[in-house]
């Protein structure tokens, strides 16, 4: 025969019971030390996933972002379309919003505020640009303290979590004349993926952020100024920092009083191979991030 007879196997030796503990202890921990060592978190519990929305406001910017209980908003829209702003607000449920992000005092980006009258908002940050002269823009932060929300400026170079979601706040770097170069430029990242929210920017606040080496890769690119190519806004050098595979675009579309998007911008895209979204073409644009993936509804 081939095989042993079981008089002459190698009987099996059971480790003690404290020595079996150990073993298991120290498998564990080399585990654990795998991970750091690769710069890796350990797998936690699965995410309940993050719902983005970015509603038609006319020619103006919103974002409502939802996450199990919590709700934050980049912008509020217009006041002209404040309407568009609470029909949004509806639709998507909110009833309190922990965190509002004002980007910059231009009106179609504030100007909705009215739309929040009879909802909670905890915390909201504005540029350092406070821009004193524009009344409009000194009721709205009026509103607000009125309201009992905190009002301060964004805390640029710092990270802000709730949870899984956490909220880069890259811009502005500098002190810049045009108001839109003072935008709150925000980094949104939940799990593996991002959205990037950069408010009206153009290039010399672009150029300005990633001089500093700040990350800027993002799945998803909320397209600065409403899809504008003037004053270096959206480079192909910013595109191709941030490397998006989904561009939206929030404007009025034929009915934009400056054009917006512009055709330039839009041929960028195409050379990128983006999906790209437009609210004027599309209403609501409605998108979930799960942690490791984006889907668009």
């Amino acid at each position: 025969m081939y095989g042993k007879s079981p008089s002459s196997a190698t009987k099996r030796k059971r480790l003690p019971l404290g020595l079996t503990a150990v073993v298991i202890l120290c498998v564990l921990f080399t585990a654990a030390l795998i991970y750091i060592d690769r710069g890796i978190e350990p797998p936690s519990e699965p995410m309940e996933g993050c719902t983005v929305l970015v509603p038609y406001t006319g020619d103006a910017m919103c974002a409502i972002i939802k996450a199990g209980d919590m709700c934050f908003m980049i912008d509020t829209g217009s006041y002209a379309d404040r309407d568009l702003t609470a029909a949004a607000l509806k639709r998507a449920g909110v009833e309190k919003v922990d965190m509002l992000v004002i980007s910059h005092s231009h009106a179609d980006h504030f100007g909705g505020y009215p739309a929040l009258k009879g909802i909670k908002v905890d915390k909201v940050f504005i540029s350092p640009f406070r821009d004193g002269e524009n009344s409009f823009y000194q009721d709205c932060l009026e509103f607000f303290s009125d309201k009992g929300s905190t009002v301060a400026e964004a805390p640029v170079g710092e990270s802000v979590s709730f949870g899984d979601i956490v909220f880069t706040f890259l811009g502005p770097v500098g002190e810049y004349e045009d108001i839109n170069d003072m935008s709150v430029v925000v980094r949104m990242s939940y799990g593996a993926v991002s959205v990037l929210f950069p408010g009206d920017m153009t290039g010399n606040e672009a150029n300005g952020i990633m001089d500093t080496g700040a990350i800027l890769l993002s799945d998803v690119f909320i397209a600065s100024h409403h899809g504008s190519a003037a004053d270096g806004a959206n480079s192909y050098r910013l595109l191709r920092e941030v490397m998006p595979s989904y561009v939206i675009i929030s404007s009025a579309g034929k009915s934009s009083s400056h054009g917006y998007p512009h055709e330039v911008f839009l041929s960028r895209l195409k050379d990128l191979g983006c999906e790209v979204h437009r609210t004027d073409l599309e209403g609501d644009v409605v998108f979930v991030l799960d942690g490791t993936k984006v889907v668009f509804r």
